[in-house]
Protein backbone atom coordinates (compact mmCIF):
# COMPACT_ATOMS: atom_id res chain seq x y z
CA UNK A 1 0.00 0.00 0.00
CA UNK A 2 1.58 3.33 -1.01
CA UNK A 3 2.17 5.99 1.59
CA UNK A 4 -0.69 8.44 1.88
CA UNK A 5 -0.08 12.17 2.23
CA UNK A 6 -2.57 14.33 4.03
CA UNK A 7 -2.68 18.09 4.25
CA UNK A 8 -4.30 19.79 7.20
CA UNK A 9 -4.94 23.49 7.70
CA UNK A 10 -5.38 24.90 11.18
CA UNK A 11 -6.09 28.50 12.07
CA UNK A 12 -6.83 30.53 15.18
CA UNK A 13 -6.55 34.09 16.36
CA UNK A 14 -2.94 33.59 17.40
CA UNK A 15 -1.44 31.48 14.64
CA UNK A 16 -1.93 29.60 11.41
CA UNK A 17 -0.36 26.18 11.36
CA UNK A 18 0.26 24.18 8.23
CA UNK A 19 1.04 20.56 9.00
CA UNK A 20 2.15 18.04 6.44
CA UNK A 21 1.81 14.49 7.61
CA UNK A 22 3.32 11.52 5.81
CA UNK A 23 1.65 8.33 6.96
CA UNK A 24 2.94 4.84 6.28
CA UNK A 25 0.94 1.84 7.52
CA UNK A 26 2.48 -0.37 10.21
CA UNK A 27 0.79 -3.76 9.83
CA UNK A 28 2.56 -5.19 12.87
CA UNK A 29 1.21 -2.43 15.10
CA UNK A 30 -2.20 -1.98 13.57
CA UNK A 31 -1.83 1.78 13.17
CA UNK A 32 -0.13 4.35 10.99
CA UNK A 33 3.40 5.47 11.87
CA UNK A 34 3.58 9.17 11.04
CA UNK A 35 6.50 11.42 10.28
CA UNK A 36 5.38 14.92 11.08
CA UNK A 37 6.77 18.21 9.83
CA UNK A 38 5.27 21.47 10.93
CA UNK A 39 5.49 24.82 9.22
CA UNK A 40 4.45 27.55 11.61
CA UNK A 41 3.51 31.11 10.88
CA UNK A 42 3.60 32.79 14.26
CA UNK A 43 0.86 35.24 15.07
CA UNK A 44 0.73 38.04 17.65
CA UNK A 45 -0.04 35.83 20.65
CA UNK A 46 2.81 33.43 19.91
CA UNK A 47 5.19 36.31 19.31
CA UNK A 48 4.24 37.70 22.71
CA UNK A 49 4.84 34.29 24.28
CA UNK A 50 8.23 34.07 22.57
CA UNK A 51 9.23 37.50 23.89
CA UNK A 52 8.17 36.47 27.39
CA UNK A 53 10.36 33.39 27.16
CA UNK A 54 13.30 35.55 26.16
CA UNK A 55 12.70 37.81 29.15
CA UNK A 56 12.56 34.81 31.49
CA UNK A 57 15.81 33.43 30.07
CA UNK A 58 17.47 36.83 30.47
CA UNK A 59 16.34 37.10 34.10
CA UNK A 60 17.68 33.60 34.84
CA UNK A 61 21.03 34.41 33.22
CA UNK A 62 21.38 37.67 35.15
CA UNK A 63 20.52 35.90 38.41
CA UNK A 64 23.07 33.18 37.66
CA UNK A 65 25.73 35.78 36.91
CA UNK A 66 25.06 37.49 40.25
CA UNK A 67 25.31 34.19 42.11
CA UNK A 68 28.60 33.34 40.40
CA UNK A 69 29.98 36.78 41.24
CA UNK A 70 28.85 36.40 44.85
CA UNK A 71 30.53 33.00 45.12
CA UNK A 72 33.76 34.47 43.80
CA UNK A 73 33.72 37.43 46.18
CA UNK A 74 33.15 35.39 49.33
CA UNK A 75 36.46 33.65 48.85
CA UNK A 76 39.09 34.88 51.26
CA UNK A 77 41.23 37.23 49.22
CA UNK A 78 43.33 39.89 50.91
CA UNK A 79 43.10 42.05 47.79
CA UNK A 80 39.35 42.54 48.27
CA UNK A 81 39.14 45.63 50.46
CA UNK A 82 35.40 45.57 51.18
CA UNK A 83 34.52 42.42 53.06
CA UNK A 84 31.05 40.97 53.50
CA UNK A 85 29.12 42.09 56.58
CA UNK A 86 27.12 38.87 56.54
CA UNK A 87 28.80 35.81 58.12
CA UNK A 88 29.79 33.38 55.38
CA UNK A 89 28.75 29.81 56.11
CA UNK A 90 30.17 28.23 52.95
CA UNK A 91 32.50 29.27 50.17
CA UNK A 92 33.85 27.57 47.04
CA UNK A 93 37.23 25.88 46.98
CA UNK A 94 40.14 28.03 45.91
CA UNK A 95 41.27 27.03 42.43
CA UNK A 96 44.75 26.40 43.81
CA UNK A 97 43.32 23.68 46.05
CA UNK A 98 41.79 21.68 43.20
CA UNK A 99 43.73 19.55 40.73
CA UNK A 100 42.21 17.49 37.94
CA UNK A 101 43.13 13.83 37.59
CA UNK A 102 43.42 11.94 34.31
CA UNK A 103 40.19 12.01 32.37
CA UNK A 104 38.14 14.05 29.89
CA UNK A 105 38.15 17.20 32.04
CA UNK A 106 41.94 17.21 32.26
CA UNK A 107 42.12 16.57 28.52
CA UNK A 108 39.87 19.58 27.90
CA UNK A 109 41.98 21.77 30.19
CA UNK A 110 45.17 20.77 28.39
CA UNK A 111 43.59 21.70 25.07
CA UNK A 112 42.56 25.04 26.57
CA UNK A 113 46.15 25.62 27.69
CA UNK A 114 47.50 24.94 24.23
CA UNK A 115 44.92 27.28 22.71
CA UNK A 116 45.65 30.14 25.13
CA UNK A 117 49.40 29.88 24.66
CA UNK A 118 48.95 29.81 20.88
CA UNK A 119 47.03 33.09 20.67
CA UNK A 120 49.03 36.00 19.28
CA UNK A 121 48.97 38.78 21.88
CA UNK A 122 49.77 41.46 19.29
CA UNK A 123 46.66 40.51 17.33
CA UNK A 124 44.54 40.91 20.47
CA UNK A 125 46.10 44.33 21.06
CA UNK A 126 45.97 45.47 17.43
CA UNK A 127 42.77 47.55 17.47
CA UNK A 128 43.62 48.99 20.89
CA UNK A 129 46.87 50.32 19.45
CA UNK A 130 45.19 51.57 16.29
CA UNK A 131 42.56 53.42 18.33
CA UNK A 132 45.31 55.06 20.40
CA UNK A 133 47.29 56.02 17.30
CA UNK A 134 50.13 53.63 18.07
CA UNK A 135 51.84 51.58 15.35
CA UNK A 136 50.81 47.96 14.89
CA UNK A 137 51.96 45.51 12.26
CA UNK A 138 49.83 42.63 13.56
CA UNK A 139 47.25 41.00 11.33
CA UNK A 140 43.78 42.01 12.57
CA UNK A 141 41.55 39.36 14.05
CA UNK A 142 38.32 38.44 12.31
CA UNK A 143 34.78 37.71 13.43
CA UNK A 144 33.57 39.83 16.31
CA UNK A 145 37.09 41.27 16.65
CA UNK A 146 37.33 42.50 13.06
CA UNK A 147 38.29 46.19 12.67
CA UNK A 148 34.83 47.08 11.34
CA UNK A 149 32.89 45.27 14.09
CA UNK A 150 31.78 47.49 16.96
CA UNK A 151 32.15 44.71 19.54
CA UNK A 152 35.92 44.60 19.01
CA UNK A 153 38.08 44.44 22.12
CA UNK A 154 35.94 42.22 24.32
CA UNK A 155 37.90 39.06 23.52
CA UNK A 156 41.02 40.52 25.11
CA UNK A 157 39.12 40.80 28.38
CA UNK A 158 38.00 37.19 28.11
CA UNK A 159 41.58 36.18 27.36
CA UNK A 160 42.92 37.90 30.48
CA UNK A 161 40.29 36.17 32.61
CA UNK A 162 41.12 32.81 31.05
CA UNK A 163 44.85 33.23 31.69
CA UNK A 164 44.28 34.38 35.27
CA UNK A 165 42.01 31.44 36.00
CA UNK A 166 44.38 28.98 34.33
CA UNK A 167 47.32 30.33 36.32
CA UNK A 168 45.32 30.07 39.53
CA UNK A 169 44.29 26.52 38.64
CA UNK A 170 47.72 25.22 37.63
CA UNK A 171 50.39 27.58 38.92
CA UNK A 172 51.88 27.56 35.41
CA UNK A 173 53.84 30.82 35.12
CA UNK A 174 53.51 30.89 31.33
CA UNK A 175 49.92 32.12 31.59
CA UNK A 176 50.75 34.82 34.13
CA UNK A 177 53.75 35.99 32.11
CA UNK A 178 51.74 36.24 28.90
CA UNK A 179 48.84 38.06 30.53
CA UNK A 180 51.16 40.37 32.51
CA UNK A 181 52.75 41.47 29.23
CA UNK A 182 49.32 42.33 27.80
CA UNK A 183 48.42 44.34 30.91
CA UNK A 184 51.67 46.31 30.54
CA UNK A 185 50.84 47.07 26.90
CA UNK A 186 47.33 48.18 27.86
CA UNK A 187 48.92 50.62 30.30
CA UNK A 188 50.98 52.12 27.46
CA UNK A 189 47.93 52.31 25.23
CA UNK A 190 45.92 54.03 27.94
CA UNK A 191 48.64 56.65 28.32
CA UNK A 192 48.57 57.31 24.57
CA UNK A 193 44.80 57.75 24.29
CA UNK A 194 44.70 61.52 25.06
CA UNK A 195 46.90 62.17 22.02
CA UNK A 196 43.91 61.13 19.89
CA UNK A 197 41.54 63.45 21.72
CA UNK A 198 40.14 60.90 24.17
CA UNK A 199 39.69 61.64 27.86
CA UNK A 200 42.65 60.70 30.09
CA UNK A 201 42.17 57.15 31.36
CA UNK A 202 40.05 55.99 28.43
CA UNK A 203 40.91 52.50 27.16
CA UNK A 204 39.19 50.48 24.47
CA UNK A 205 39.53 49.17 20.94
CA UNK A 206 36.89 51.63 19.68
CA UNK A 207 36.46 55.41 20.03
CA UNK A 208 34.54 57.14 22.83
CA UNK A 209 32.01 58.23 20.23
CA UNK A 210 30.32 54.84 20.67
CA UNK A 211 29.12 55.93 24.12
CA UNK A 212 27.83 59.21 22.68
CA UNK A 213 25.69 57.15 20.34
CA UNK A 214 24.26 55.27 23.31
CA UNK A 215 23.34 58.57 24.99
CA UNK A 216 21.78 59.82 21.75
CA UNK A 217 19.90 56.51 21.34
CA UNK A 218 21.56 55.87 18.03
CA UNK A 219 22.41 52.40 16.79
CA UNK A 220 25.62 50.97 18.29
CA UNK A 221 26.77 47.52 19.38
CA UNK A 222 27.23 47.12 23.14
CA UNK A 223 30.12 49.43 24.14
CA UNK A 224 29.32 49.04 27.85
CA UNK A 225 29.37 45.26 27.50
CA UNK A 226 32.80 45.41 25.88
CA UNK A 227 34.23 47.77 28.49
CA UNK A 228 32.88 45.49 31.21
CA UNK A 229 34.67 42.47 29.73
CA UNK A 230 37.96 44.38 29.52
CA UNK A 231 37.66 45.56 33.13
CA UNK A 232 36.60 42.09 34.31
CA UNK A 233 39.72 40.60 32.74
CA UNK A 234 41.91 43.22 34.41
CA UNK A 235 40.20 42.63 37.75
CA UNK A 236 40.84 38.89 37.47
CA UNK A 237 44.50 39.62 36.78
CA UNK A 238 44.67 41.68 39.96
CA UNK A 239 42.76 39.28 42.20
CA UNK A 240 44.20 35.99 40.92
CA UNK A 241 47.66 37.01 39.71
CA UNK A 242 48.47 39.94 41.99
CA UNK A 243 49.12 42.33 39.10
CA UNK A 244 48.75 45.80 40.63
CA UNK A 245 48.83 47.56 37.26
CA UNK A 246 45.78 45.53 36.27
CA UNK A 247 43.91 47.41 39.01
CA UNK A 248 45.41 50.82 38.20
CA UNK A 249 44.24 50.66 34.57
CA UNK A 250 40.49 50.31 35.33
CA UNK A 251 40.82 52.90 38.09
CA UNK A 252 42.14 55.26 35.42
CA UNK A 253 39.26 54.29 33.16
CA UNK A 254 36.76 55.09 35.89
CA UNK A 255 38.15 58.63 36.09
CA UNK A 256 37.59 59.00 32.35
CA UNK A 257 33.96 57.91 32.71
CA UNK A 258 33.26 60.65 35.26
CA UNK A 259 34.51 63.52 33.08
Amino acid sequence: MPARRRRYDFSSRSAALLRRVSCAPRKDKGFHDCCLREYVTVGPALRKEKEMRRIIVLVVLVAAAHMIAADFLVQENSRIKVQSKVPIKASPFDLQDVRLLDGPFLDAMLRDQKYLLGIDSDRLLHMFRVTAGLPSSARPLGGWEAPDVELRGHSLGHFLSACALMYSSTGDERFKTKADAIVAELGKIQQAMPSRGFHPGYLSAFPEEFFDRVDARRRVWAPYYTIHKIMAGLLDMYLLCGNRQALDVPIGSSSASTV
